[in-house]
Formats: structure tokens, sequence, C-alpha cells
């Protein structure tokens, strides 16, 4: 089981996040488009950094896609110190705290 510790080194940079939540298999390490795969490429508009592109339609897609993550806009960091506080019984106040008050509760309980 992940301690704080852990967790603190996970959420601190992005590709450790995805990493970690691949692992888990929470989130895909591939996509498929137009019958083949797509290219992970770096793309800094997104907040998580990475998306899959089509090589052959060049359609673009989140590395959230298919995830219980898809349709959420907080950062896969954030979304992750949650998914550890609930887990661990934390209350939303709790949870709150834990976030350093980068998200509000209002939006906990609505994610």
């Amino acid at each position: 089981m992940m301690n704080i510790i852990d967790l603190s080194v996970i959420i601190g940079d992005i590709d450790l996040t995805i990493a970690y939540l691949r692992d888990q298999k929470i989130l895909k390490k591939s996509h498929n488009h137009c019958g083949k795969p797509c290219l992970q490429i770096f793309d800094k508009t997104t907040s998580d950094n990475w998306i899959f592109r089509c090589r052959q339609c060049r359609r673009k897609f989140s590395v959230r896609q298919d995830s219980i993550f898809s349709k959420s806009k907080l950062k896969l960091q954030n979304l992750l110190v949650l998914v550890y506080a609930f887990s661990n019984a934390f209350s939303v106040t709790q949870a709150g705290k834990l976030l350093k008050s980068t998200v509000s509760e209002h939006s906990i309980i609505l994610s």
C-alpha cells in the first residue's frame, strides 16, 4: 500500500503520476485509431502534458481516454490525491486539507 511520502513523490511530477496510473491499469499505455497504434506526443497545452495522436488522420486523444478520469477537469495529480484520501477513509475536509486548498471541498464533491 502506498504511503503519503510515496504519494508526494509521485504527484510531484506529471510523468511519474501518469506512469503510476498506467502501472495500476487506470490509464492505458497505448491507444489505437484508424486500425493502428497512435503516437504518444508531448503537448504542453494540456494539463497532462501528453496526448495520443493518430498516425493516419492526426486526431488527438487524451491520455485519460476511456478511464475513470476522462471527464474530470482536475489535474491527474489532484485526482490521485483524492483517490488516496478516500481509499484511506479521509473525510472531505481532510481530503481538502491534503490537497493544500488547491481544490475547494465543493469541487471535490462535484468531481
